[in-house]
């Protein structure tokens, strides 16, 4: 159809709109009861796959009852900018469970990130006190705690 002919027809830009928002409604019910998706998620395509990775970690695990603890950390500006406010400890693992009985910190990666030393000085603390410390970069590393 030429641009002249998409001006005039206001019915075929409204089905476009409308079958847009119902694609985008169908995905959104798709993530939130844990089915596969043909399109990243929307974290993804901002360049934020982590938090994509979270998002789906904390679904799948709250299916199989399992409560993952996501952990705040970082530095924030005051509102009137004048200081700065540290949260948590440098190298703290994203997210925390308790898993049939056993402390288990979860570090969210992307495919090629890698932990930066503090959170690898965190991961060895962790692990010398008995606790277990996992990288993950999809749920197939955390299915395994759930599924044995």
């Amino acid at each position: 159809m030429s641009d002249a002919g998409r001006a005039q027809d206001p019915a075929a830009r409204y089905r476009e709109r409308l079958r847009g928002a119902l694609l985008r409604g169908v995905e959104r019910a798709q993530r939130e009861t844990g089915e596969l998706v043909a399109r990243p998620e929307p974290e993804q395509r901002r360049g934020r796959p982590e938090a994509a990775i979270g998002a789906r970690l904390v679904r799948y695990l709250e299916r199989h009852g399992v409560t993952l603890h996501r952990r705040t950390t970082g530095m924030f500006r005051t509102i009137d900018g004048r200081r700065n406010v540290y949260v948590g400890t440098p190298g703290e693992a994203d997210y925390w469970a308790c898993i049939r009985g056993r402390h288990v910190e979860v570090e969210t990666k992307a495919p090629a990130g890698r932990l930066s030393d503090a959170q690898r000085k965190f991961r060895e603390r962790i692990e010398r006190d008995g606790g277990l410390y996992i990288v993950a970069r999809g749920v197939s590393d955390v299915a395994g705690l759930v599924d044995a």
